[in-house]
């Protein structure tokens, strides 16, 4: 799926180079670095990454597309975690159950055959 992306920074450094006085560039320098700041905030406290369209994927149609990520799966400390709930959810719903003895052990008993076991 893909998004649109903004490019405010382009902007800004246009108006920048274009400044009356250094004071007007200083201040829109400023605050090209706050929304930078921002955005680095808003990245760490949304569930949304994007990132450029992947090479030999590129719409010619719109360049300015951007794909979307979730956050927990692609590169953060949270991948981990965020796949064990979403395997341990799926493996639940199959009938599998968690061993006391160890977490990443799943067990399905199946009436007249031998248990069966997954571990993660």
């Amino acid at each position: 799926m893909y998004v649109l992306k903004t490019t405010i920074e382009e902007e800004l450094l246009v108006y920048i180079r274009d400044a009356a006085t250094p004071k007007v560039a200083y201040d829109t320098l400023a605050t090209l670095f706050s929304k930078k700041n921002d955005a680095r905030l808003q990245l760490l406290e949304s569930e949304l990454m994007t990132i450029n369209q992947p090479q030999g994927f590129e719409t010619k149609a719109h360049p300015e597309y951007v794909c979307k990520l979730k956050k927990e799966l692609h590169g953060l400390k949270q991948a981990p975690r965020a796949w064990y709930g979403k395997i341990t959810e799926f493996l639940v719903q199959s009938s599998y159950t968690v061993t006391v003895s160890d977490s990443s052990l799943f067990t399905k008993e199946v009436k007249g055959k031998s248990p069966q076991s997954w571990c993660t």
